[in-house]
């Protein structure tokens, strides 16, 4: 079974992405967030400013972790 080893290697491989160990998993900074609008606007991607303090909520993962 190469793709079941594959695809273990490859989730093994992203999960310290997704656990920073830093915050709970699905936590967001706003500076990654603003981050990343930038890189959209100077790759074209985006082509107008966007708020990012409109664009999440953090109040589901406040909810749960609390």
């Amino acid at each position: 079974m190469p793709i079941l080893r594959t695809k273990t290697a490859q989730m093994l491989a992203s999960l310290p992405l997704v656990n920073t160990g830093e915050d709970h998993i699905g936590w967001m900074k706003p500076e990654i967030w603003a981050g990343m609008e930038q890189t959209l606007r100077e790759q074209g991607v985006l082509t107008v400013p966007v708020d990012v303090t409109q664009a999440y909520s953090m109040q589901f993962l406040e909810e749960i972790y609390k």
